[in-house]
């Protein structure tokens, strides 16, 4: 098991101008070309409304898994092109022994995670 460097500080204003909400997957397709890529489009709830988002994890889960389940994105990052599509958020993820764990919560859609 290898060791990771302690990770930087920041102060408590940066880590407020991260905004991670919830959003519900409502369609997920493979990317054509891609052996990693799923494009997701996700329901972030009045406000926010529906939004297309690139996701790096199609080797290790499929579409049919993600879809109609709610996870935790950031919206708030500039939008990616990814594979000629562009993509408006990341959902976030952890990777243990096990494999990905993508980061859930039952909240409604478009809830802010404080």
């Amino acid at each position: 098991m290898s060791e990771e460097a302690a990770p930087a500080t920041i102060k408590f204003e940066d880590f407020t101008k991260v905004d991670i909400r919830v959003g519900e997957v409502v369609q997920a397709e493979p990317v054509p070309k891609s052996s990693k890529l799923l494009k997701l489009k996700v329901d972030f709830g009045p406000g926010l409304g529906e939004r297309t988002v690139c996701a790096g994890i199609a080797q290790e889960v499929s579409a049919a898994h993600v879809l109609g389940r709610r996870y935790l994105f950031v919206v708030n990052l500039e939008p990616r092109l990814m594979m000629g599509i562009e993509s408006h958020g990341m959902i976030l993820a952890g990777q243990g022994p096990l494999g990905l764990s993508l980061a859930s919560c039952e909240c409604p859609p478009g809830t802010r995670i404080h």
